[in-house]
């Protein structure tokens, strides 16, 4: 993870390296009160504000633990919600609840301490209207309330206050993917970690797609756990990841409402997807075969 350096350069912008994402809370409880988390798809922003999220429940060592409240939204729900407090009653508190807008909205402006991650910018449907989403990251309303947002890089805010902190997630490098498989995959099992690093070196390409942290993550665990340690030819792998991720896009365009778009795209990979991975793996004869296109639509 890297901060934008304040340093000035009219060429190019300086990245500086930071020593945990808890810098993050920290500046953005300190400093500036507007943060943004920038990343390309896959890079792991949606995942970084859900483990905030669980280390404020369950850590009471963590930074988060000073905060009386953290709301978590994610804004592709949001839609045509224009109102925060609409939207956290709406998306976040059970259906039978009692509190109304007002109460929300009084039980903010009588806390000490709230943090506000909006996550996925890069989604939400209504960036170009006045909405309390972009009214909160001009800083035009609840303006001591610290503000962590994520979008892609591509798709960065307009008009955001100057004194908005900008971090970005560059990645998995070799290092921080041997830690992974050693930590997180293997465990003790050292040959197998062996062998799913043989494997990155002897696929140049391979190991290029594994800096994006969820097409690492997806190979390393099913090498591990379904044996299959050689992809070949390595657009095996590639194809069968890019296919049902440009299938899902298109069914984004086709189902209008996020729920249905959501019931839909995780009824096609537990029926599709892993089914037919499956598949490929118990066929050792006709590996390339096995996989075959997603439904027509």
């Amino acid at each position: 993870m890297e901060v934008k350096s304040n340093k000035k350069d009219k060429k190019v912008e300086i990245w500086e390296p930071v020593g945990s994402y808890y810098d993050i809370v920290n500046d953005a409880r300190c400093g500036s009160m507007r943060c943004i988390l920038q990343g390309d798809a896959g890079y792991g922003k949606s995942t970084l504000t859900l483990q905030l999220a669980y280390e404020w429940c369950d850590k009471r060592t963590s930074p988060l633990a000073d905060f009386e409240i953290l709301v978590l939204l994610n804004l592709r729900q949001l839609g045509s919600t224009s109102s925060i407090f609409k939207a956290i009653r709406q998306f976040l508190l059970p259906k039978d609840t009692g509190l109304t807008e007002n109460d929300i909205r009084t039980i903010f402006h009588n806390t000490l301490s709230v943090l506000i991650i909006l996550d996925g910018y890069d989604e939400y449907s209504v960036q170009e209207q006045e909405t309390d989403i972009t009214l909160i990251i001009k800083r035009d309303i609840l303006q001591e309330v610290p503000i962590i947002l994520t979008t892609r890089s591509s798709c960065l805010p307009d008009n955001f206050p100057s004194n908005t902190q900008h971090f970005r997630l560059n990645g998995f490098n070799e290092s921080a993917r041997e830690r992974y498989i050693d930590k997180v995959v293997v465990g003790d099992n050292a040959e197998a970690a062996k062998r799913i690093k043989q494997c990155l070196v002897e696929n140049p390409v391979l190991c290029d797609l594994c800096q994006v942290p969820l097409f690492f993550v997806m190979f390393a665990h099913m090498t591990f756990e379904r044996c299959a340690v050689l992809w070949n030819p390595v657009g095996t792998w590639y194809n069968w990841n890019t296919s049902t991720h440009l299938w899902e896009d298109r069914y984004k365009d086709i189902f209008m409402t996020p729920e249905k778009y959501d019931t839909e795209v995780h009824k096609f990979r537990k029926e599709w997807s892993f089914t037919h991975w499956q598949g490929c793996t118990n066929n050792d004869n006709n590996q390339t075969n096995a996989i075959e296109k997603p439904p027509p639509l």
